[in-house]
């Protein structure tokens, strides 16, 4: 085996002033069936977003965590388009996944994993860069 390209960057992680647009893919907001459920049988599209904005909240304050980043002020999260929800296998497990596009205050680099299953390439975080 060999490597034919190594890119390594470094960036600040912070929460800013300003927003950035991201999209994310096959995100699993939910690890266990029931809350997937639950979240289900909400009938308001408003309390949906906002269950899913704070999950999203959530998995960035857990990444902080993970690579020992304290955050010290408030991470803000919007979404702004839900685009799709379908099932995926994970080890004959199905999960929900979704793929939506948000907005937040915190900085993430490109194919930075928030959710359920990152080590497995769920989650996948992209910026949105408006031309």
């Amino acid at each position: 085996m060999s490597i034919s390209q190594l890119d390594m960057q470094q960036f600040t992680l912070q929460v800013w002033d300003k927003t950035f647009a991201y999209s994310l893919r096959d995100w699993i907001a939910f690890h266990q069936a029931a809350d997937w459920e639950a979240f289900n049988a909400i009938d308001s599209l408003g309390e949906r977003l906002a269950i899913l904005e704070k999950k999203l909240t959530n998995h960035i304050l857990s990444m902080a965590k993970g690579i020992g980043w304290q955050v010290e002020k408030p991470i803000v999260c919007k979404i702004t388009d839900l685009k799709e929800t379908h099932k995926v296998k994970v080890k004959a497990l199905p999960y929900n996944a979704l793929h939506l596009s948000f907005k937040s205050n915190v900085f993430l680099p490109n194919y930075i994993g928030l959710g359920g299953k990152v080590s497995l390439g769920f989650g996948t975080v992209q910026q949105i860069i408006k031309t």
